[in-house]
């Protein structure tokens, strides 16, 4: 009961709050609508994550995006996909993202991206039906009619590439703050910041092979309302291998979860999933469900015609 309790109120507390994924690396998109078209070619990349899955699937999100470069106007252009299921989809929330941006060479060894994003959202609630009395059982249970709502949603974000080594992203969501009730009562979304940092080391490995081994540390932090958050680890690449360690802070800047990656990559796909392993627990009486996360990725190469240079993202 105390489980279930707790579940309901994550749920509505959630409403004003956005998913968050610990594979941020392989969410470019849905962070910052700057690295669309930052690629090579054009690329796809799905992801799912079930976080709490034995709390009744408190929360599963599912998100897939396209993006690609436009050459010949030095642009980029991805559409994305969300869905983001509350409370076994008691509550549902699907949104449709156009993300488009423009690139420009600063200097020799800076590049910069400015991304908008546009986007159509849908806040769904379920007919459920509850019972007035858990002594009443002669009482029929109260059914409450589901409900749902369209509203638009836009984003700004600015991405740099430094001297081939460095990534900075910058991004802010919900610019208009949409309002999200289903009721007359107005509930307007907190615009969510990201701050992101990537670099990479290389290394070869042996003396008569090319194969390298690199290091890609980085940094995310997101603030929406009072939530804060910070994820900080790094990943390793030894070809076709991916293993990843990232920790991530709560609210209070306490150290939350420990976050275990792995994957691995076989030509142009690429498969990670990780784990989240929670430090500590929102709830004395609830059990720590943890939560998993896969990921995939297909890049698609193809010869340009006019050949840029690109503010291309860090390949994870």
């Amino acid at each position: 009961m105390v489980a279930v309790t707790v579940l309901l109120g994550l749920c509505f507390n959630s409403g004003a709050q956005d998913p968050m994924f610990s594979q941020f690396m392989f969410k470019q998109l849905y962070h910052n609508p700057a690295y669309a078209g930052t690629t090579d070619g054009a690329r796809v990349m799905g992801g799912y994550r079930n976080q709490w899955p034995g709390m009744n699937n408190a929360f599963t999100t599912y998100y897939l995006t396209y993006d690609q470069s436009i050459a010949s106007i030095k642009s980029g252009l991805g559409f994305s996909v969300l869905r983001d299921a509350i409370g076994n989809s008691t509550f549902n929330v699907t949104g449709f993202d156009l993300n488009y941006n423009y690139q420009t060479e600063v200097s020799k060894d800076m590049n910069v991206s400015f991304g908008l994003s546009a986007s159509v959202y849908q806040k769904a609630r379920s007919t459920t039906s509850i019972s007035q009395s858990p002594y009443d059982t002669w009482n029929d249970p109260e059914v409450i009619p589901g409900e749902s709502k369209w509203y638009p949603d836009f984003g700004f974000g600015v991405y740099s590439y430094l001297k081939e080594r460095h990534w900075l992203s910058f991004a802010v969501h919900h610019l208009n703050r949409p309002n999200i009730s289903l009721n007359e009562t107005a509930i307007r979304l907190p615009m969510r910041f990201t701050f992101q940092y990537v670099t990479q080391f290389k290394k070869y490995v042996g003396k008569f092979t090319d194969k390298e081994m690199i290091y890609k540390p980085g940094i995310i932090y997101q603030q929406q309302s009072r939530y804060n958050y910070i994820s900080a680890g790094s990943n390793f690449e030894y070809n076709p291998f991916i293993v990843g360690l990232w920790f991530r802070s709560d609210n209070n800047f306490n150290m939350e979860s420990l976050i275990l990656l792995v994957g691995t990559r076989v030509s142009n796909f690429t498969v990670v999933y990780s784990y989240d392993l929670r430090l500590i627990n929102f709830s004395k009486n609830v059990i720590n469900y943890g939560a998993h996360e896969v990921t995939f990725q297909m890049d698609f190469k193809y010869n340009e015609r006019k050949k840029m240079r690109q503010v291309k993202c860090p390949k994870f």
